[in-house]
């Protein structure tokens, strides 16, 4: 979890990045919004589509890419969901190996990794279930001043993605995450 988009989206990046050197992603890849989508792919749906049970925040595993049709399937908690091409055109599902604190909200992880200001710290500690949440970022190192304070949050950046990473291949058959209500 991050507080800043361009954090999640510097996250998502690495942490797919890790997955396809792995050979953990599969099949020819689909663009959508300039990223990257292939089977493996962990993504997350960022508005409803009450007619195809699709609830902004549903998080799903690619499954089968349709490229004539531009649509993807997704394996969701609540089972098998198309994503059409009008959604997909729209900028409605991103990479979800990482998301921001605020589209966490309602979700409870085993795991949980933070990238965050202090301010924002309770609220991703709230999203864990114990002690393993592996927080990065927190204090003066959001708020650089000098060149080694930048330095130090390039590293936090860095180990937080590694980690990041580590759970997405460890964890992406399971899940790390649910939400509490039961949306995926």
């Amino acid at each position: 979890m991050a507080h800043r988009n361009v954090d999640v989206d510097d996250l998502n990046r690495r942490a797919r990045s890790h997955l396809a050197e792995a050979h953990q992603l599969q099949g020819e890849t689909l663009v959508v919004n300039e990223r990257p989508f292939q089977i493996g792919d962990t993504v997350v749906c960022l508005r409803n589509d009450h007619q195809r049970k699709i609830r902004n925040g549903t998080v799903g595993e690619i499954v089968t890419i349709d490229h004539e049709n531009r649509s993807v399937l997704l394996d969701t908690a609540d089972g098998l969901r198309r994503l059409h091409q009008e959604y997909l055109d729209e900028g409605w599902m991103r990479h979800g190996y990482a998301v921001t604190v605020h589209k966490a909200q309602g979700l409870t992880c085993e795991h949980g990794l933070l990238l965050a200001s202090d301010e924002m710290g309770y609220v991703g500690l709230s999203r864990g279930t114990g002690l393993e949440q592996d927080l990065r970022g927190l204090g003066q190192a959001l708020r650089p001043r000098s060149r080694p304070a930048l330095r130090a949050l390039d590293r936090q950046r860095t180990r937080a993605a590694q980690a990041c990473r580590r759970l997405a291949v460890g964890e992406r058959r399971q899940g790390p995450c649910r939400h509490r209500n039961g949306r995926g």
